[in-house]
């Protein structure tokens, strides 16, 4: 019977038993050692140890002239083998480098089981309300109208409320940029008035919902692909359900202008929602935090400044046009249309337009979506199938090598367990193939163990059947990943048409929004001035451009040898299927634009100024609070605040370090413990998490102007620091203001007569029902594995399960009758305590400044 030798081999020093560690030979890229299959060599012996010597005299009879050439020549040598080690080492690094962009691209490729033999489903979806919803799917978004006149001039929405997500608490990839989405909504109900918006929204839920109702539509192709198809049902039906209830109300001439218009708001939400969760217009994220954008901000800044040009020019127009008319009677007064045409191509404002309307397209979230690389790197499925057959081997050997009990070779049991381990560390090995390769290498190493434990006796063969099962549902495991990548690869090239070629006319279809860019840049063209469609061959030409040039940039080293070969059909295939989408209406132009200029809050941040800080906005408002609410200490002081905070800090690094630090301690602070006294709505809404939501983005922030606009963010979203209650006219907004003129009493007393009125009539108020809420809210993201956003830093998880301990406290004294009442009262002290507080640390840091005291 076989054994393996475990002597030390012949060619490896013995370690010494001095204690004193021996030389290593030399390791890594550039090393002389050699090792592995055909080396001859296992490991080269030390080197010999350097004894410094003073230099010895030149020979008399080597000449000056002689002994210079072979110290040159020798020189020359040593930089030329540095030379060529060097070379070694850039090589294998750029190898390592594509071995890890490789592994890269197939550990993000999505894992699609359900294609293998997927049956195809024959169904359809309702508008009907579903009261049963998870709680994650209820929409919380309040869109505020904003009306003069009776007329709607834009749509108010907050950066801390957004509409559900398909995914849970990630929040995933919107493949066209949320802003665009709601300038898109703004545009097209601009200059209405209530009823005549909400019955134009319902227009659109209608047509966005036509699919619902046909099984064999395009858009049901598309849902059924979804593998979490099943748990979007009743968030659709229920959405769409609401967005018809709603609009009716907003209506009905019987509603109140209040009435219509909380309608509409929440018709908005609904519909938002429902648009969140159709096919592909979220996709998961490829990491918690999602897709950074490719500057979404800059670049809406410079299409709303183009429209705003636009508006300006034709404002004029209309005012020359109308002197003319004054001067010249037999004219005719009647409003020409404005212009609308590109801009010549030399024109320098041409294509930084055609740039910011694609810079909303998230083209990378769409291309890993779409299972494009399938088609275009065969090598992925290859390399999938070629691991797969090298473990079916390696397990036939094993099965082969173990058939007779008594004469089993280990050693050649201990190669194909080596083999199977190498397979186990391939560059791209996919997980199910990654477990299968290492299942069998541990099976093996059991089987070596049987055969291993010096006893003369050989195992049994139930022993040695039960590893070969191990080894067998291995093989299986990876059969089944090269199924499901197989299957995924048949189906990639009309995958990725349907995905690509109906998400980038659906975002050139958004992007009209910006209808005078979208002309001007030529990013679409008008094709029947009539109608206003666009030519269909144009845009499906102009996306698949821009589909190409991202490709190009995300794999580079595909290209770099050629293009591949199905590249042309792939590009064909997309542009056909964008063709066949319902033409693209470009509507003439209007002035929304003059009235969307982003009310949130941006900051301009130099850390070495005084100040260091410059505001322009607001911060984005507190869930459950309409429109901007009324602050309760000053926003001309709220605003200073950070400066007094960082007003010892002397690089933008410390300034940084000193908003956390300011975090943690309001975590931990009176204020916070207000949390349970904030009003049910509120609560309801997700107040909390929106509090600690924003300390997490301070404290993961990268740089000074991240940290203060989440700064600010966070402190308008503390208890009460915002009310939902008073007057918005407030006029304590003075930078200089004193201390009782900066703090809003009437609102903060208006809000807190109402908080007493839900502490007296609790049941009125739903307050159980909405404390539940609250508190499974915030359990729900401490329960999650694994923990993502504010919920994986460990001072806001604690904080979060201190304000559930509040709200828990809470919900037991309103069961129990004789209870000490909670006084409403503390609201203003502690508020005024911390309106003190701060007035006092910004009069500090104002004493700093060359400024009026």
């Amino acid at each position: 019977m076989a054994k393996r030798d475990r002597k030390t081999s012949p060619t490896r020093k013995p370690p010494s038993r001095s204690g004193k560690k021996s030389e290593l030979p030399p390791s890594g890229p550039g090393s002389d050692v050699s090792s592995g299959p055909g080396s001859g060599v296992g490991v080269m012996p030390p080197p010999p140890i350097r004894v410094s010597r003073p230099r010895a005299a030149r020979p008399a009879n080597l000449s000056e002239k002689q002994h210079t050439a072979d110290f040159t020549l020798t020189k020359r040598e040593a930089l030329e083998k540095k030379a060529e080690a060097e070379r070694v080492k850039a090589a294998q690094k750029e190898a390592a480098a594509e071995v890890s962009r490789k592994r890269t691209l197939i550990e993000t490729l999505p894992f699609r089981e359900e294609l293998v033999n997927a049956p195809k489903r024959n169904r359809t979806l309702s508008v009907t309300e579903h009261k049963d919803l998870p709680r994650g799917t209820v929409v919380k978004l309040y869109p505020v109208p904003r009306t003069e006149d009776d007329l709607l001039k834009t749509i108010g929405f907050s950066s801390l409320q957004r509409t559900p997500s398909p995914y849970g608490n990630r929040m995933g990839d919107h493949l066209t940029f949320w802003q665009g989405e709601l300038d898109n909504l703004r545009f097209r109900l601009y200059d209405k008035t209530i009823d005549e918006a909400a019955e134009q929204l319902l227009e659109m839920q209608q047509e966005a919902q036509e699919w619902m109702s046909a099984p064999d539509s395009f858009g049901m192709t598309q849902f059924d692909r979804l593998p979490d198809a099943d748990s979007r049902v009743k968030p659709l039906e229920n959405y769409a359900y609401h967005v018809a209830e709603l609009c009716d109300v907003a209506m009905d001439d019987g509603s109140t202008d209040k009435e219509a218009k909380d309608a509409f708001s929440g018709a908005v939400g609904q519909f938002l929602a429902y648009q969140n969760f159709l096919p592909y217009t979220t996709v998961r994220a490829a990491t918690e935090r999602g897709s950074t954008g490719s500057g979404e901000g800059a670049s809406r800044k410079v299409l709303i400044a183009f429209e705003k040009e636009g508006i300006a020019a034709a404002e004029e127009r209309r005012r020359l046009l109308a002197e003319q008319a004054d001067s010249d009677e037999s004219r005719d007064d009647t409003e020409e249309d404005e212009p609308r045409e590109a801009l010549d191509e030399d024109d320098p404002m041409r294509q930084p337009l055609d740039d910011a309307l694609w810079n909303g397209f998230a083209f990378d979230a769409a291309i890993r979506e779409s299972d494009i690389w399938y088609v275009l790197d065969p090598s992925i499925v290859e390399s999938i199938s070629g691991s797969h057959q090298q473990l079916k081997d390696i397990a036939d050997g094993l099965r082969n090598l173990t058939r007779d009990l008594k004469k089993v070779d280990t050693e050649a049991i201990a190669t194909l367990r080596d083999q199977a381990e190498s397979v186990m560390k391939q560059p791209g090995a996919v997980r199910d193939v990654h477990l299968a390769a290492g299942r069998i290498k541990d099976a093996a190493d059991r089987l070596l163990g049987l055969w291993g434990t010096g006893e003369d006796k050989p195992p049994t063969r139930r022993q040695v059947r039960e590893q070969l099962g191990k080894i067998d549902e291995a093989v299986l495991l990876a059969a089944g990943a090269v199924a499901v990548y197989q299957s995924t690869a048949d189906q990639a090239l009309e995958r990725c048409a349907d995905v690509l070629g109906s998400k980038l006319h659906q975002h050139q279809e958004t992007m009209v929004a910006y209808t005078r860019a979208v002309v001007a840049s030529d990013f679409l063209t008008i094709a029947d001035p009539a109608t206003n469609e666009a030519n269909a061959a144009d845009a499906a030409h102009a996306a698949t451009r821009r589909l190409e040039q991202a490709l190009r940039t995300l794999r580079p080293a595909l290209f770099a040898k050629g293009d591949p070969a199905r590249l042309t059909e792939v590009l064909d295939a997309v542009a056909a299927r964008h063709r066949e989408q319902e033409p693209i209406v470009v509507p003439p132009p209007n002035d929304w634009a003059a009235h969307a200029a982003r009310t949130e809050l941006t900051v301009e941040f130099k850390p070495l100024a005084k100040p260091k800080v410059k505001t322009d906005g607001r911060p984005a408002t507190p869930a459950g609070i309409a429109g901007m609410g009324s602050h309760t200490t000053a926003w001309a002081i709220e605003k200073q605040h950070p400066d007094a905070v960082m007003m010892k800090a002397k690089n933008e690094k410390a300034c940084v370090t000193a908003l956390g630090a300011a975090v943690r301690s309001d975590l931990s602070s009176t204020v916070m413990q207000l949390d349970a006294l904030l009003p049910y709505d509120q609560l309801e809404a997700g107040q909390i998490g929106n509090i600690l939501a924003a300390a997490y983005e301070v404290l993961t922030a990268g740089n000074g102007e991240q940290a203060t606009t989440a700064y600010l963010t966070f402190r308008n979203a503390l208890p009460y620091a915002t009310v939902d209650a008073g007057d918005r006219t407030f006029h304590g907004e003075d930078e200089n203001g004193k201390e009782g003129d900066t703090f809003d009493t009437g609102s903060l007393r208006h809000a807190i007569t109402l908080k007493s009125g839900e502490l007296a009539n609790p049941k009125h108020y739903g307050a159980e029902t909405k404390l539940a809420v609250a508190i499974e809210d915030l359990k729900a993201a401490l329960a999650e594995k694994p923990p993502t956003g504010w919920a994986s830093n460990p001072a806001l998880a604690a904080a979060a399960r201190a304000s559930i301990n509040r709200l828990t406290i809470t919900q037991t004294k309103l069961r129990t009758p004789a209870a000490t009442p909670v006084d409403a009262e503390e609201i203003m002290t502690v508020r005024r305590a911390e309106h003190k507080k701060v007035w006092n640390e910004v009069q500090r840091f104002r004493k700093t400044l060359s400024l009026p005291s």
